[in-house]
């Protein structure tokens, strides 16, 4: 509440929180924009607070941007980016998909169980870890993190050959689309 109290005492129509802000502001919003919670745009108007999620718009334009077959796709992590980012495939794609915990992930990923890899054009990790194994995974899929630089698991997949890309483009995707919302 106070960190909430000190943003809305600043000359700005708005701000934008990141984990784990996303899911606790909501409970002090008036209400909310489009089909996914949490937020993590916030238009202050005249004390009115109106929450936004910019994760699918942000990630739509990596997307697009990568040129990536979005045919199926796992995601790695079940927060609010990766529930973001299963909207957003629902919009662009009509292909099953597959959401994972780490935990699940790296269960699915034994020697017994790569199939599940196999299948994917590519896969998104939403989660702050780094450790996946993606033996099994087409060299043809492209990986993405939704981190700002080339972690462990970007470089991972570009030593197996895989196009892989960090989600700075996502970022930039999705602070354009903040402004959008500030200034309309």
């Amino acid at each position: 509440e106070d960190k909430l109290e000190w943003a809305l005492s600043l000359p700005y129509d708005g701000f934008n929180v990141t984990s784990p802000y996303k899911e606790k502001i909501c409970k002090f919003l008036n209400s909310f924009s489009g089909d996914v919670l949490p937020v993590n745009t916030i238009l202050n108007q005249d004390g009115e607070l109106r929450g936004y999620n910019t994760d699918s718009w942000g990630f739509i334009r990596a997307i697009k941007m990568a040129r990536a077959d979005v045919g199926r796709v796992g995601i790695i992590g079940n927060g609010g980016a990766a529930k973001a980012i299963q909207s957003a495939l629902n919009k662009i794609s009509r292909t099953p998909r597959m959401i994972n915990s780490r935990i699940a992930f790296n269960e699915q990923t034994r020697p017994d169980g790569d199939y599940i890899l196999k299948d994917l054009t590519g896969i998104i990790n939403c989660t702050p870890y780094q450790d996946f194994n993606l033996d099994g995974l087409p060299e043809s899929a492209w990986v993405m993190d939704l981190g700002y630089k080339d972690d462990t698991f970007i470089k991972n997949a570009r030593a197996r050959g895989n196009f892989a890309f960090n989600g700075m483009g996502m970022l930039i995707a999705q602070a354009e689309e903040s402004q959008r919302i500030w200034n309309s």
